[in-house]
């Protein structure tokens, strides 16, 4: 994987950094060590996370409560037109309930509130 490479030399170079630093007192190492891993690298992990591991599991999701917020909003009172029904198309197959707890980890189920 192409991250995990760059991940990789990323965490290679802090370490580097973090040597001379410490042979070369002029340096500051460990500042650079600290900016790298906090500044950088946990926006990178969430980046991550939610961009590339679980992206396709976040957009199937969201997909569900929105087609879930449309038909409320359809199932609802109308303003304009009294006593219509909406009928769906028999066509259209049904798909199965996304559910959150299997498809993600507890982490992932955490940092998107649900």
């Amino acid at each position: 994987m192409p991250v995990d490479y760059l991940i990789w030399s990323f965490t290679i170079l802090l370490l580097i950094i973090g040597l001379l630093g410490s042979v070369v007192p002029m340096l500051p190492g460990t500042t650079f060590i600290m900016l790298g891993v906090h500044v950088i690298g946990t926006p990178a992990v969430y980046c991550y996370l939610f961009f590339w591991k679980h992206h396709s599991a976040l957009e199937a999701l969201k997909e569900q409560e929105l087609a879930d917020a449309e038909q409320v909003k359809i199932e609802g009172p109308k303003k304009y037109v009294k006593n219509k029904k909406v009928i769906s198309d028999d066509g259209e197959p049904e798909h199965p309930r996304l559910d959150p707890d299997i498809l993600l980890p507890g982490y992932m189920r955490r940092l998107t509130g649900d």
